[in-house]
C-alpha cells in the first residue's frame, strides 16, 4: 500500500504525456479530494477491472460548483479509453444536471463490459437507464433520489436486466422498488435484497411482495432479504400477516428468507403451515421483529414441526413462537437444523423446552436469543435468562449424550 502526497499526483500529471504510474494494477479504490481528484486518471490501465470511485461533496461558488461537476462528468467520460476492460464500476457522489448525468451513464453502458455496478446516491431514473447493459450480473442502488421523477406508468415495452442475477437496492420510496421490478420479467434473478425508509402510504410489506410478485417472474429466486430501515414511519406498522406475505409464495424455489420487520410477524401454526408448504426448498429461514414483542406470539410448537416437516433441508431458523405449552412430539424432526433464533419468545420451563427443541431438531447445536440485560423490563430479562438456561442444557446434552 502507498500513501502518496498531494503535490506528487500534481508532479506525475504534468510530466505524464500519457504515463500509466501502475500499468499493471487492477483495482483501484479512490476516495476524491477537491484539489486532486482529476489524477485518479493517472492509475488506470488496461489490466484495470475494477474500479470505485467515490466524489467528496463540491465546495465553492455556484459557478465553481458547476465547472467541478462538468469537469468530473467528462472524466469519467474518459474511463473506458483508459481502461476498456472494467467490468465491475462503483459510482459514489457524482452530481450535476440529470441529462448530463444520463448522458454520462449511457455511454459508459456502450463502452463497458459492465458485470457488476454500484451506484450510491443517483437518481432514480438511472435504473432505466441501465436496464439494457448487456452483461450485467449484479447491481447495486443506494441512496436513490427522487429526482428527476421516473414516469408512471411506465412504457409497456420497458423490459431489461436480461442476465441480472443479484439486485441489492437501498432506497426510501416503494413506489421506486415496485417500479424496477416491474421491468425484471425476463431477469434470471437469483438473489434480492431490499432495505427501505418507507415513504410511502399503505401497508409496506404487502405493497412489497405484490411488487414482487407482479414483476419478477422468473422461477431462478433463491434468495430474498428485507429490512425496512430504522425510521418513525414503522414504529406504529402492525405486525406483517401471512395475507400480507401472499405474493410471496410463488417462489417456490426460495433457499432463503430474511425478513426482518419493526413489529414482528403475526402468524398462527397453521399459517405458518402455509408458508413452509409453498416453499419447501429453504435452508435458512427468519422471520423477526426489531422491537421487543413479548406477548404477541401464536405461534406454538406445532408451527415448528411444520417447519421441520415441510423444509427437510432447514439449516438455520429464526421465529418467535410461544413455547410456554410443549405439545406431545408428533415423532417429526429435522436433522438438518442446526441453529434457531427464537428472539423474545415466552417459555416457562427451560429443561421441557430444551428436550421439546432436540427430539424436533435433534443436530440443533445452538439457540440464539434477544439479550436485554439492559432492559428496564423485568420481563425481558427473565426470558433472556431461561433462554440461556435452554441453550446450556442443550450444549450439556450434546457434551454428554447419555444425559436425559
Amino acid at each position: 500500500m502507498y500513501h502518496l502526497d498531494t503535490q506528487f499526483y500534481f508532479s506525475c500529471a504534468a510530466k505524464s504525456n500519457g504515463m500509466r504510474l501502475l500499468p499493471h494494477v487492477r483495482e483501484i479504490d479512490w476516495t476524491s479530494r477537491n484539489e486532486i481528484y482529476p489524477c485518479f486518471t493517472l492509475l488506470l490501465s488496461r489490466m484495470t477491472y475494477c474500479l470505485r470511485l467515490n466524489f467528496q461533496p463540491k465546495l465553492g461558488t455556484t459557478e465553481e460548483i458547476v465547472e467541478s461537476q462538468r469537469e468530473e462528468l467528462s472524466l469519467i467520460r474518459t474511463i473506458p479509453a483508459l481502461s476498456p476492460h472494467i467490468t465491475d464500476l462503483t459510482l459514489s457522489g457524482v452530481t450535476g444536471p440529470w441529462p448530463n448525468v444520463r448522458d454520462t451513464l449511457q455511454y459508459l453502458n456502450v463502452r463497458l463490459p459492465l458485470q457488476r455496478l454500484e451506484l450510491i446516491d443517483f437518481p432514480e431514473m438511472s435504473a432505466f437507464v441501465i436496464c439494457n447493459i448487456s452483461n450485467l450480473r449484479n447491481l447495486c442502488l443506494m441512496k436513490c433520489r427522487s429526482e428527476p421523477p421516473f414516469p408512471s406508468p411506465l412504457p409497456s415495452n420497458c423490459h431489461g436486466f436480461l442476465r441480472l442475477e443479484e439486485l441489492q437496492i437501498w432506497v426510501s420510496r416503494i413506489e421506486f422498488i415496485t417500479a424496477l421490478t416491474n421491468i425484471m420479467h425476463n431477469a434470471p434473478l437469483r438473489y434480492l435484497s431490499i432495505q427501505s425508509s418507507h415513504r410511502s402510504r399503505g401497508n409496506f410489506w404487502k405493497q412489497v411482495f405484490d411488487g414482487i410478485h407482479n414483476g419478477i417472474a422468473h422461477p431462478s429466486l433463491a434468495v430474498v432479504q428485507i429490512t425496512p430501515t430504522l425510521g418513525r414511519s414503522f414504529v406504529d406498522e402492525d405486525p406483517v400477516t401471512l395475507e400480507d406475505m401472499l405474493g410471496l409464495l410463488v417462489f417456490t424455489n426460495l433457499t432463503q428468507l430474511n425478513l426482518q420487520a419493526m413489529n414482528g410477524f403475526d402468524l398462527d401454526d397453521e399459517q405458518m403451515k402455509t408458508l413452509v408448504l409453498a416453499l419447501p426448498r429453504l435452508k435458512h429461514l427468519s422471520l423477526l421483529s426489531y422491537l421487543p414483542q413479548p406477548n404477541r406470539p401464536r405461534m406454538t410448537f406445532e408451527g415448528l414441526h411444520s417447519v421441520a416437516q415441510c423444509c427437510p433441508k432447514l439449516e438455520s431458523l429464526g421465529v418467535m413462537f410461544d413455547a410456554r405449552n410443549v405439545v406431545e412430539h408428533s415423532g417429526i424432526c429435522n436433522v438438518n437444523t442446526e441453529s434457531i433464533n427464537v428472539s423474545h419468545s415466552l417459555v416457562d420451563d427451560p429443561a421441557l423446552v430444551s428436550a421439546a427443541l432436540l427430539a424436533t431438531f435433534p443436530s440443533l447445536l445452538q439457540v440464539v436469543w434477544s439479550d436485554y440485560r439492559d432492559s428496564s423490563t423485568e420481563e425481558l430479562k427473565a426470558l433472556a435468562f431461561k433462554w440461556k438456561e435452554v441453550n446450556n442444557l442443550i450444549n450439556l446434552k450434546h457434551s454428554n449424550p447419555s444425559n436425559s
